[in-house]
């Protein structure tokens, strides 16, 4: 035993030895980013803690917006601004397109067969391309949009009832049922009950999902270590992925029998596989990809969607004047007599600012998941090193003093006359991502969005066979948490703020009437409700931190050397909260964004809730057109009020560890109806 103890610390002191050497030989030949000095063998393991998002915006506050860490053996570069962002994601794009090779590549991703992990080259080039023009075009998407309807009815329905009762509900739990029969329609054809998928439920499996996914492995940064894993993990993945991978075979079998009957209108896995059994694919495609992306839809689709909704309704109960001036556009632009529609929603641009501003400062995924770069390069002047780990961290981005004023309040009026929008091209607000590796779904995310609208509109207050596999479970996460994590932020942060919520209702007033329900086709005249989307997406990213990308080759970057290899974090959480990009940052303030041209897609820095560049996320459009449809249909049919006499700064705003950032405590509300019919 005596001398086993003697090997390992044998070990760990060699390996103390190489590691010191290779620092010095690395700071000597690069320009490395600054950043804290590690300790020995475990590198900067020990500063991060349970919220790692905000634990790397406090450290990028001494050490700047493009840091240096170490993870072990794993060198990762931070980037906390939107000037960093773009560096990284837009202007060194195609070094840091590639994912890092770890345990949920390997046993969620099918070996790294979905977009979500999938290495940067041919296949992965091709498999965007088929998921884009095939399964996340906008004429596929509106082809759902009758279902999307019925199923924002039933939602509407059901709170109608209670409101009947005067009792209060748990919408943060209503949101992730809406989202999951949305997902599962869209996806598999039809409505699964949670015990036909585990007996935990769709939407545990699925966070659960999340949490390993975002939880620091130590063999990932100690290989010598993983044999053991020594925090069960691969344990846990291995579990998790049977469950995705006997529920995915059975929906292949399903179809492969039915698929002899005619559809009016065919589901994703219809799509998939016609393509399959095509043989007309440009790359080799079984079913463990078509697993593969429809676990990437599931996961993006249920989570994301919902949290956002959440976060976002969470700050109109919040602040009463935001939601009485969204159900005021509301009002004007549908009506009282029907519910929104998605034809609506372009119209409602207040709606649009609080969902900016919802994403702003609830990301989703506070930090984008890591990029790893592809070769050495060269980035504001520091090198970068072959292989490191990028981590975009959106959630320090969204408040950021320097970009956004007073970035801790919800001011949708922030987005007045701006040009920012959600998919990726303003680097301050960064949701989705941007990029290569930006959201293929945002479009089917940002569709919920109906269903928020319509809610306060009509309530009163405040082998062929096994490489198909890997594509649904892209499909199934990516779907399934994501839309309704931002619905819940926003709703959330609507009922922290009355005035964003009366301000929107008159909006929705003005625009759909008292009538009718809101309808997509409203959706781009919203202008208040997207910078309410763009607020809550600033202050509550769906995912904090992007999924880390790896650099493919060394570079240089604003003068620092990056070597190849690195892991890059991008904290979309600090982004939108960076008080240099936001005046007062911690408020949700929607009219920040009036007269802005920052949007959600990856364009601008300040805001990345979907990433940026080739890694931006391919569902974009179509999370965006969800979380804007569900807040939409919210804040038109009802007004809300807190139980027992609980007041809007009384909220818990606490936040939930995972790969995305959802609520710790569901939300309960009181509604009331407020339309016409």
């Amino acid at each position: 035993m005596a001398s086993i103890f003697l090997q390992v610390v044998a070990l760990l002191v060699v390996l103390y030895i190489l590691q010191e050497l290779h620092n010095k030989f690395m700071k000597k030949k690069k320009k490395l980013p600054p950043g804290p000095k590690g300790l020995p063998i475990i590198g900067n393991l020990h500063m991060i803690g349970k919220n790692v998002h905000q634990d790397l915006h406090k450290i990028a506050k001494k050490y700047g917006p493009i840091m240096s860490m170490r993870f072990g053996f794993v060198p990762v570069i931070v980037a906390s601004s939107p000037h960093a962002a773009e560096q990284f994601l837009k202007n060194h794009d195609l070094i840091f397109a590639s994912r890092p090779n770890n345990i949920a590549a390997k046993f969620i991703a099918y070996d790294q067969r979905n977009l979500t992990f999938g290495k940067y080259g041919p296949y992965w080039r091709n498999m965007r391309k088929l998921c884009t023009l095939e399964l996340l075009s906008t004429l596929k998407i509106n082809s759902f949009q009758a279902m999307r309807k019925q199923e924002v009815t039933n939602f509407v329905t059901f709170i109608n009832g209670a409101a009947s009762s005067g009792v209060e509900i748990d919408i943060s739990a209503k949101l992730a049922t809406l989202n999951t029969n949305m997902t599962c329609l869209m996806v598999f054809g039809k409505k699964y009950m949670d015990d036909e998928f585990d007996e935990r439920g769709f939407k545990y499996v699925i966070q659960e999902t999340l949490v390993l996914t975002a939880t620091p492995n130590i063999g990932e940064f100690f290989p010598f270590l993983n044999v053991f894993d020594l925090q069960g993990v691969v344990r846990r993945m291995k579990e998790l992925s049977k469950i995705f991978d006997e529920f995915f075979e059975r929906i292949i079998d399903e179809h492969v029998q039915d698929s002899k009957k005619e559809k009016q209108t065919k589901d994703i896995v219809d799509t998939m596989m016609n393509i399959m059994q095509s043989g007309e694919s440009e790359f080799e495609f079984d079913r463990r990809h078509v697993k593969a992306i429809l676990l990437d839809m599931l996961i993006a689709s249920m989570d994301t969607s919902s949290t956002a909704i959440d976060w976002i309704f969470t700050e109109l109960l919040r602040h009463p004047k935001v939601i009485k001036k969204l159900q005021k556009e509301l009002e004007q632009i549908v009506g009282m007599n029907r519910m929104v529609e998605e034809s609506d929603l372009e119209k409602l641009e207040y709606l649009d600012m609080v969902i900016k501003e919802g994403f702003r400062l609830h990301p989703v995924a506070p930090l984008l998941i890591p990029h790893e770069s592809i070769e050495d390069c060269t980035i504001d002047g520091f090198d970068i090193p072959k292989g490191s780990r990028l981590l975009v961290n959106t959630w320090a981005i969204g408040r950021d003093p320097e970009i956004w004023s007073e970035p801790e309040k919800f001011m949708p009026e922030r987005f007045v006359g701006s040009n920012i929008d959600l998919r990726g091209n303003n680097f301050q607000l960064l949701p989705f991502g941007s990029g290569r590796r930006s959201c293929p779904g945002l479009q089917l995310g940002l569709s919920l969005e109906f269903s928020c609208e319509n809610l306060e509109k009509l309530f009163k207050n405040s082998e062929h066979i096994r490489t198909l596999t890997s594509s649904y479970q892209d499909m199934l996460i990516a779907s399934m948490d994501t839309s309704s994590t931002a619905i819940d932020w926003i709703f959330t942060e609507l009922l922290r703020h009355p005035k964003v919520i009366k301000k929107l209702q008159k909006e929705l007033e003005q625009i759909v009437g008292m009538n009718r329900m809101v309808e997509e086709s409203d959706l781009e005249k919203l202008e208040y409700l997207d910078m309410v989307i763009k607020e809550g997406f600033r202050l509550h990213p769906v995912a904090p931190l992007l999924i880390p990308h790896e650099s493919i080759e060394d570079c240089t970057i604003d003068g620092f050397d990056i070597p190849k290899g690195s892991r890059l974090l991008v904290n979309t959480w600090a982004i939108g909260r960076d008080p240099e990009i936001w005046s007062e940052p911690e408020k949700f303030m929607p009219e920040r964004f009036v007269g802005s041209n920052i949007d959600l897609r990856g364009n601008n820095f300040q805001l990345l809730p979907f990433g940026s560049g080739r890694r931006s996320c391919p569902g974009l459009q179509l999370g965006l057109t969800t979380v804007r449809l569900v807040l939409a249909q919210m804040v038109h049919c009802f007004d809300w009020k807190l139980p027992n006499g609980m007041m809007p700064n009384d909220l818990d705003m606490t936040e939930k560890f995972g790969l995305v950032m959802t609520r710790a405590q569901h939300l309960m509300v009181i509604p009331t109806y407020r339309l016409n019919v």
